[in-house]
């Protein structure tokens, strides 16, 4: 059941009769409460679920969990028992992957998938390894989330919070850069892969490679923003959403 699992930051739907459940994955340094203002913008029939792990958002303090299998191992342990009515799931950058490797593992030994597979902000994983930016030494690795614009100002001029932040990060980016994609047949899934037009990190092309990988309807969709266009381009990203689902 969705009450009171660690695993979800459940948002307050705008109706009793709930159909069907939204579970939604963060981006790197990002929580559950990234989706708090979803609810209010899906169909009524729509539950948003905000996916949350250990060591982020309400479960600081919790060990940092950096290997995506066994991060998926434990979620899919936890999720199952609220997948007894229909599910989607949205991923964005380093939660596409993570949705990714947890609706295929339902596929496999549930024989369940998602309604709606949305892949946004990610490149494609057959495409080869990323770059360990986990690794970095300190002072280059500020620099690239710099570069990234997804973490405020304030963390960077507040010492006690970079602190706080940077290994939360450096745990989530080792989960996409330490993943091992495998060859596999084509899932037999509807996925809405999504790019942002200005996104330095993962450009339209890298984006739309996730299509090589379905054998489902696959539509493309480009929004005119950077990579966190969930923010930027809220309105639009849940248009396609809502009429998806």
């Amino acid at each position: 059941m969705v009450k009171d699992n660690v695993w979800f930051v459940q948002h307050k739907p705008k109706s009793a009769h709930i159909t069907h459940n939204l579970f939604c994955f963060p981006y790197a340094g990002g929580s559950g409460q990234v989706y708090l203002d979803w609810p209010q913008k899906v169909p009524d029939h729509c539950q948003v679920i905000g996916i949350e792990y250990p060591g982020r958002g309400r479960r600081f303090g919790e060990p940092l969990e950096n290997n995506l299998t066994q991060l998926v191992e434990a979620l899919f342990d936890s999720i199952k028992p609220s997948l007894t009515k229909p599910f989607s799931f949205y991923g964005h950058s380093n939660g596409a992957l993570v949705a990714f490797e947890l609706a295929k593992k339902i596929n496999a030994e549930l024989g369940l998938k998602p309604k709606k597979l949305f892949i946004a902000a990610k490149r494609a994983p057959q495409n080869g390894r990323e770059f360990p930016l986990h690794a970095l030494p300190e002072d280059e690795f500020i620099s690239v989330l710099k570069q990234y614009k997804g973490t405020p100002e304030q963390v960077f001029n507040t010492p006690e919070l970079l602190e706080l932040y940077t290994p939360i990060l450096r745990a989530d980016f080792a989960l996409s850069e330490t993943y091992e994609f495998t060859a596999a047949e084509q899932l037999n899934m509807d996925t809405v892969v999504i790019a942002g037009a200005q996104d330095e990190v993962a450009s339209s092309d890298e984006v739309f490679a996730w299509g090589e990988l379905f054998c489902g309807n696959v539509s493309h969709e480009t929004l005119p923003g950077g990579h966190f266009f969930l923010h930027e381009c809220a309105p639009q990203l849940l248009n396609i959403i809502n009429r998806e689902l």
